[in-house]
């Protein structure tokens, strides 16, 4: 543990900020999470050590996503925006566990359990017939996490992360269905 101000250029030597590929800047300070998340730049050795690293500051105020972009910070978290996703977990039917929206509603992060009854059970991902607007991100298969390519066979229990738009949500929902109904 390093205690210290986590603005310090020193400090953040200390913790190694070189070496690391996530920096997650979590504080109760806005701020201090934005700033410390723009200081990973200068840490880096080189353009392709920049773009391999990736941070993340948790932000309270809704209006500081307008800098993401210009302070090159890869994801704001918004707690917030948890809650939502609490709700969604609760609205969406099926088997869907966990929701996060992201970029102002447009997609989902979805965790979903395959059961018996879903539509991708023993098909290949090239043959489930899931919209464009549908990205398998992983799966984990009896705690292995599998990134799957087209071949990739899902069975009962697998708990797959997918990105999908909004629009195909229903879809979603009906492939992992909670029964044939």
């Amino acid at each position: 543990m390093i205690n210290g101000n986590g603005l310090d250029e020193e400090v953040l030597a200390e913790a190694n900020l070189e070496e690391a590929e996530t920096v997650l800047a979590l504080t109760n300070d806005d701020e201090d999470n934005l700033m410390v998340s723009v200081l990973v730049e200068k840490f880096a050795k080189d353009e392709k050590e920049i773009e391999d690293k990736r941070t993340m500051a948790l932000v309270n105020k809704p209006n500081y996503s307008l800098l993401q972009d210009s302070l090159k910070i890869d994801d704001l978290i918004d707690p917030r925006m948890n809650t939502v996703s609490s709700i969604l977990k609760h609205v969406h039917k099926g088997t869907i566990e966990t929701a996060y929206t992201i970029m102002n509603g447009e997609y989902e992060v979805i965790e979903a359990e395959i059961i018996e009854t879903s539509e991708l059970i023993n098909k290949e991902l090239k043959n489930s017939n899931l919209p464009d607007e549908v990205r398998i991100g992983a799966v984990l298969r009896a705690d292995k996490i599998i990134i799957p390519r087209s071949d990739f066979v899902f069975l009962k229990e697998d708990k797959v992360v997918f990105l999908a738009n909004k629009d195909s949500i229903s879809v979603v929902e009906n492939i992992f269905r909670i029964s044939s109904i």
